[in-house]
């Protein structure tokens, strides 16, 4: 929750935020190019990308507000940005696309056109044992018919002697024997026709298989991206919603002041409703980096400590849901009643006042009335209730993917990274919201040292930053 108001929330105020030349700082990896906010994805053979360098599609304007970068610790170049289509990934798309066709299609595509066409098979057979029973039935019709006219004639006691009624009779039987030899001939021709018709729909059937197939084999190319470009849009909306951005949520702040789009994409102000107020970038890049994980097969939950009315959570989970994803659980680690006021002996954290601001304290029961706002509250939403330093040692998440930390004070960062570090597991991603704040950066700064992590800081809007877990 790194903004205006924090910088005077976190000691020493913003003059001290905004010093400049301060020692030790971990050099911070400045995003590639920055990102057009809303702009779509080249997401092709994003599966390889995502297992070898992480994305970096969230970028915003660079802060005065960051602290220094003295060469004291080395960052190579950042990933190319994912948004940008090339050619060399259209290609690689084609080629892929191409050889899943010669490999044949998805297992999981195959189990279901089996079905399909088991199905299919199964209503042929039902269809031909329902025309068999009808020409039956109407062939025993017609021999019944047969049978009472003879029944009729014999009734009649026409004499057998020859002469006129003997000829008459003979005449009568024969026309039966006529009636009843065309009768069972259209019968047969019938019965001819409709089995080559069955003949002709099982052959259109076994064709229909192919075809079905060989679109099985290009579906890759085509309904994937298409999902991936939905999923996209959603993403977008998900953002604009959350953020205030759609209906330009006033900021708190002031009741007459209007709203800035500038400011709010850079979640430098705290909105009236809107549910999170880290800012367009900070939020598009955690939704990047949970489709990088999940593209990636990376295990693992997510957990953001510091959650505020919820929001950024709720696209966590609401993204999972949208790709289809049902074996991870979102974690919400926040007190529901404000920051703690500092820790005695902290000397990172005295005069820090984050705990005298009556908005950042949003209780439970109103965090999970947002999730069901947007449907989006199971048993796959944990809440660790209560301050960090009191919770996160036992919390009972076992694998993370990804640890948002958002706890503004030094305290509260360092025991999230020292409860919480440990379980994300290699691939996955550590984002710290409030680096821009010197108690929460000196803790980060801190912990790293220690604990020899090498792997470099990259930006995401001047205020936050995220690293990727390299090593257990």
């Amino acid at each position: 929750m790194s903004n205006e108001l924090d910088s005077e929330a976190g000691q020493g105020g913003a003059n001290q935020n905004n010093q400049q030349g301060n020692d030790g700082v971990p050099q911070v990896e400045k995003p590639s190019s920055p990102a057009k906010d809303g702009t779509n994805v080249d997401r092709t053979s994003k599966r390889e990308a995502a297992k070898t360098s992480p994305p970096d599609r969230a970028k915003g304007p660079r802060s005065t507000n960051m602290p220094p970068t003295p060469q004291t610790e080395t960052s190579t170049p950042g990933p190319p940005n994912k948004r940008e289509k090339s050619v060399d990934a259209e290609t690689a798309s084609r080629a892929a696309s191409d050889t899943a066709l010669e490999n044949g299609y998805p297992e999981t595509a195959r189990a279901a056109d089996a079905v399909t066409m088991d199905a299919v098979n199964e209503r042929f057979a039902s269809l031909r044992l329902e025309m068999l029973e009808h020409i039956d039935d109407r062939f025993s019709q017609t021999m019944a018919g047969i049978d009472a006219v003879a029944v009729a004639i014999e009734s009649m006691n026409i004499p057998t002697a020859s002469g006129s009624d003997g000829t008459a009779l003979e005449a009568i039987d024969g026309k039966l024997s006529g009636m009843l030899s065309r009768t069972l001939g259209l019968l047969d021709d019938r019965f001819s026709r409709l089995m080559g018709r069955m003949d002709d729909m099982q052959r259109h059937g076994v064709a229909a298989q192919g075809s079905i197939q060989s679109l099985s084999g290009k579906r890759g190319r085509g309904s994937e991206e298409t999902h991936d470009r939905l999923i996209d849009r959603y993403v977008d909306v998900l953002i604009g919603t959350l953020t205030g951005t759609l209906h330009r949520d006033a900021p708190v702040q002031d009741a007459f002041s209007s709203y800035d789009e500038a400011t709010r994409k850079l979640g430098r102000d705290w909105p009236q409703t809107a549910l999170t107020m880290i800012g367009t970038y900070r939020l598009r890049n955690f939704a990047d980096l949970i489709r990088a994980v999940v593209d990636a097969e990376t295990e693992g939950d997510i957990l953001e400590a510091g959650v505020w009315r919820g929001g950024a959570c709720i696209m966590a989970k609401c993204l999972l849901d949208a790709m289809g994803v049902g074996d991870r659980t979102v974690w919400l680690a926040d007190s529901f009643k404000g920051l703690p006021p500092p820790v005695d002996g902290t000397v990172a954290d005295e005069g820090d006042i984050h705990h005298t601001f009556d908005i950042l304290a949003v209780d439970r029961a109103t965090v999970e009335d947002n999730f069901r706002r947007f449907d989006a509250l199971d048993d796959r939403v944990k809440f660790v209730e209560g301050f960090f330093q009191d919770t996160l040692e036992d919390c009972a998440v076992e694998k993370l993917a990804i640890l948002r930390l958002d706890g503004d004070m030094y305290d509260s960062t360092m025991v999230s990274l020292t409860h919480l570090y440990p379980k994300v597991v290699p691939g996955g991603y550590v984002i710290i919201d409030d680096y821009i704040l010197e108690p929460c950066r000196k803790a980060v700064t801190e912990f790293r040292q220690e604990h020899a992590i090498e792997s470099p800081l990259i930006e995401i809007d001047g205020a936050a930053v995220y690293w990727k877990v390299e090593t257990p």
